[in-house]
């Protein structure tokens, strides 16, 4: 097994001498409870592959939960003169200040004032932000799209990944995993243009995680580097207006799109709860798909999270604080459709704005009118916060075309495997590089990217 699937076990659950030091944060206790128990005959593997991967989570949040509360406050303070004990009071009770005991101290999540800042407009404004929708490139985008039935962009990528300078050293072999643009109904014409090192292996076209990948033995500390081509088409579907009509006949998009997908895709007492709300009365598969994309993006709020790793349940975090990025809100999204019977699917990878590109996920519902279609609850909650219900609609069933798609399946296996964890176990966006003594994390390497369009 690789270890990268130890996180599958994530959720088996903790004995509760360990569930209590990690809830108060003495985490080097709880690893030392763990060595025992999982020397001991009669516990099962199962067991011992989820201790495995709550240490790696153990050993990763101190730099993700860096700040005290004194720390955050002066960084609000930094940002908005008058940010008062009263104003951190609500924005901790809104769930929008992420944090964790560290020792039996509050320690908040690294990113906290920039999610306030993305959410709370008025914190925005105290703060002399912009707070006008900053998304006229979508806009003009939909504009077009509808009007002409499509919307199609060539697009260029170079991207980049080397190991920091300060961890380099001679003779260092390292295993390096860059996305790439998957075969996909949206994505034609893919040209992968060239590589540095010249010797690299190219994935499979129609790869859940389509990379590719170098191994080097480095004497000195060179970027590897793709550079890639591709059109990215998105034919407009009415799928807000015109889904409805059709709750009986045959609706088959395959069961493993139906299915829980531990650890995070699971019908969890809230997801049931939540299902059954949004649900109720109704057969119709596309409405169904509709109402949960409502509910969704009428009530989640956007946050910042730490890394995947560091988030035992993704999905019932979203569903219980009703916040998460892109990819809780696809995650959720995907789970609470197919607890209703709704096929749903994971797909992602990249943002390729002229400005630049960025991380991003989003989703696909099977709906009976139209077969496939992308389902993007960020761009839809983003939407509703700045006002524009003509861009929240178009978000269930279409796409911009800034957009690269290298993942189709959440927790894919990347090919070849790694030896050791993975910067981020569930999705590749940025790419991976391990070396030969351990896997290296998101602030270990250094990436760049150029966008033509």
């Amino acid at each position: 097994m690789n270890v990268n699937d130890y996180f599958k076990y994530i959720n088996m659950g903790l004995p509760e001498d360990i569930r209590r030091l990690k809830d108060s944060g003495y985490y080097d206790e709880a690893m030392r409870l763990m060595d025992i128990k999982a020397a001991r005959p009669d516990t099962p593997d199962e067991l011992k592959y989820c201790f495995l991967a709550w240490k790696e989570i153990f050993r990763r949040i101190p730099r993700e939960y860096s700040l005290s509360k004194d720390d955050l406050l002066k960084q609000f303070k930094e940002k908005i003169s008058d940010f008062t004990e009263e104003d951190f009071k609500k924005e901790e009770d809104d769930g929008l200040l992420r944090w964790i005991f560290l020792k039996g101290e509050k320690r908040y999540f690294k990113s906290s004032v920039r999610t306030v800042l993305k959410t709370d407009l008025e914190m925005a404004k105290r703060a002399g932000l912009d707070t006008s929708d900053p998304d006229k490139l979508l806009n003009e985008a939909i504009e077009i799209c509808k009007k002409e039935g499509k919307i199609s962009k060539n697009i260029r990528y170079t991207h980049s990944l080397k190991v920091r300078d300060d961890l380099f050293r001679p003779g260092m072999k390292v295993k390096v995993h860059i996305p790439i643009p998957a075969e996909c109904i949206e994505q034609t014409n893919i040209k992968i243009e060239s590589t540095y090192p010249e010797n690299a292996v190219i994935g499979e076209a129609n790869s859940e995680a389509r990379c590719v990948y170098f191994e080097d033995t480095l004497s000195e500390n060179h970027e590897f580097k793709v550079t890639y081509s591709y059109t990215f088409t998105n034919v407009y579907k009415d799928c807000y207006g015109e889904v409805g009509g059709s709750s009986s006949g045959e609706y088959d998009p395959g069961e493993e799109f139906l299915a829980e997908e531990g650890p995070h895709i699971v019908f969890s007492p809230i997801i049931r709860a939540l299902a059954a709300k949004i649900g109720e009365g109704c057969r119709d598969k596309g409405v169904i798909a509709k109402r949960v994309y409502d509910y969704l993006t009428l009530n989640l709020k956007y946050t910042f999270t730490p890394n995947y790793i560091l988030l035992p349940d993704i999905v019932e975090d979203g569903a219980l604080f009703m916040r998460g990025d892109c990819g809780v809100m696809a995650l959720l999204f995907i789970t609470i459709c197919r607890c209703l019977g709704v096929g749903a699917r994971w797909q992602s990878s990249r943002t390729m704005e002229p400005s630049g590109s960025g991380q991003h996920d989003w989703a696909e519902a099977f709906l009976p009118e139209f077969g496939w279609v992308p389902v993007d609850v960020s761009y839809g909650v983003a939407a509703h916060r700045y006002g524009n219900e003509e861009r929240r609609r178009f978000y269930f069933g279409n796409l911009d075309p800034y957009r690269m798609v290298a993942n189709s399946r959440f927790q894919a296996d990347l090919e070849p495997a790694k030896t050791f964890f993975r910067n981020d176990p569930y999705d590749n966006q940025d790419g991976e590089i391990e070396s030969d003594i351990s896997g290296l994390r998101e602030d270990d390497i250094v990436e760049r990217g150029e966008v033509i369009i």
